[in-house]
């Protein structure tokens, strides 16, 4: 935490030619933008370069693929320096290294690279156990600051930023877990010009408000990925103000590119051909950075698939008590997963976090079936697909009886709250696969939703 400058590399030291090589990129890329290049004497941090903030207004209007904000201070440019910086430090615009804590087993701390799924940033930049505890660090918060020479050899970052709060004026927030809980009052539109009928079936029969926690119960093939994709769409659309961010938790490699392109947020992935061990660290830290952003008061969606296969990987790492439960699952394997779905919640004059989570049924395996049913009464609202449906190429496949929301009185205005109620009556008796068809057959007449409300007379 000394201030002071960075002290020089000392004769006989080797150079770091990843850093030369960086620090050249970094000066071709101010020279293409006519901005003047660094002097000798001053000092370069090597990295990509970051470009000023991008207003939040814009979200909407972002190309698809280009990751924004949920995890970052500023929006990532992709240059010639992006691809040649192997890991190295992000530098701000302001010539800090950027990156999020990760608390260590010794009370220290190393930054991470949102933009690397939170892989260490290499070469490391280690935050001091004396640092942490001075400022109250609990772990997620974004640090920038400079690195310095440390007291004991090697280098130590020099935190000037917070949460993009100056470090002289940094007070550590409320945790999360000792804020007061409300039910969710604030409803997420899923609805965009010319998309999907899907979302608006989503927003009448299973609305999802700030702070809520969501299941989404899915059979093999029945549609999970393409409706949290719409979902993520719509948030993006709709909500500029809202940090989203999509966590792929040992999904197969090609569906997390085919995410990343698809998705205007943050996709943060640990693929299946990682270990247990990287999908429970990244989901640690991933939770983590959300609740301090909330803490912050911002806004936070999560969408996570898949709760059954976090809980597997936390049945792995966990080792074993001695104490299985139904599938070979340990009894301690649950405790934690649940802590990061109950995370989710609307903090009373203050942030929201809301998890939208994936459960996989239906899949021959007697452990996903009991992670499933623990996880069952932990969230308030709940949407099942059904493979009947999807067999049927019937698209959405939502078992619409089995779906809701807990609470959808506080989420839809009366007058629609009582047409959705008319809609569930009719619909109701016929069997599922018709009363989707007819559902969609009505709503296929209109080209907004508020159309199609207004000719339903409750």
């Amino acid at each position: 935490m000394g201030g002071g400058r960075s002290e020089p590399v000392r004769p006989g030291r080797r150079p770091d030619r990843s850093a030369s090589l960086a620090s050249a990129v970094l000066i071709y890329l101010r020279l293409a933008r006519g901005r003047p290049s660094p002097t000798s004497g001053q000092a370069l941090d090597p990295g990509f370069v970051r470009d000023a903030p991008a207003p939040w207004g814009a979200i909407a209007s972002r190309p698809a693929g280009i990751a924004v904000g949920a995890f970052y201070s500023v929006t990532r440019q992709r240059t010639l320096a992006t691809h040649m910086s192997n890991g190295n430090p992000t530098v701000t615009a302001d010539g800090l290294v950027e990156g999020v804590l990760e608390l260590r087993t010794d009370r220290g701390g190393m930054l991470c690279d949102p933009a690397r799924n939170l892989a260490p940033i290499t070469p490391p930049a280690p935050v001091a156990a004396d640092t942490v505890r001075k400022l109250s660090l609990r772990g997620g918060e974004l640090l920038a600051g400079r690195l310095e020479h440390g007291p004991r050899g090697g280098r130590q970052l020099r935190v000037v930023r917070v949460n993009n709060v100056p470090v002289e004026k940094w007070t550590s927030p409320t945790p999360l877990a000792d804020t007061v809980a409300i039910d969710p009052v604030q409803l997420l539109h899923f609805e965009t010009p010319g998309g999907p009928k899907t979302m608006w079936v989503v927003q009448l029969f299973t609305p999802v408000g700030r702070g809520q926690r969501a299941l989404i119960v899915a059979p093999p093939r029945t549609g999970k990925t393409i409706l949290l994709q719409q979902m993520a769409h719509g948030i993006a659309t709709n909500h500029a103000e809202v940090q989203l961010v999509m966590l792929l938790i040992d999904e197969r490699p090609e569906e997390v590119t085919e995410m990343r392109r698809n998705v205007r947020g943050e996709v943060i992935a640990s693929s299946n051909d990682r270990d247990a061990n990287a999908h429970v660290r990244l989901a640690r830290l991933a939770m983590e950075r959300a609740r301090r952003m909330v803490e912050m008061g911002q806004h936070v969606v999560i969408l996570l698939d898949s709760i059954t296969r976090l809980a597997r990987s936390f049945n792995t790492t966990i080792g074993s008590s001695g104490r299985t439960m139904t599938g070979g699952l340990d009894i301690r394997a649950l405790l934690e997963p649940k802590q990061i779905f109950g995370a989710a919640r609307a903090v009373e004059g203050g942030g929201t976090l809301t998890t939208v989570g994936t459960a996989l049924i239906d899949t021959g395996s007697r452990a996903d079936e009991f992670i499933f049913q623990e996880f069952k009464g932990t969230g308030n609202m709940e949407l099942v697909l059904s493979r009947d449906l999807a067999n049927l190429r019937i698209w959405p496949a939502i078992d619409l009886p089995q779906s809701g929301t807990r609470k959808e009185e506080k989420l839809l205005p009366p007058d629609v709250l009582k047409k959705v109620y008319m809609l569930r009556r009719q619909l109701y008796d016929l069997p599922p696969a018709k009363a989707m068809q007819t559902l969609l057959e009505r709503m296929a007449r209109f080209n907004a939703l508020a159309d199609f409300l207004d000719s339903l007379h409750a």
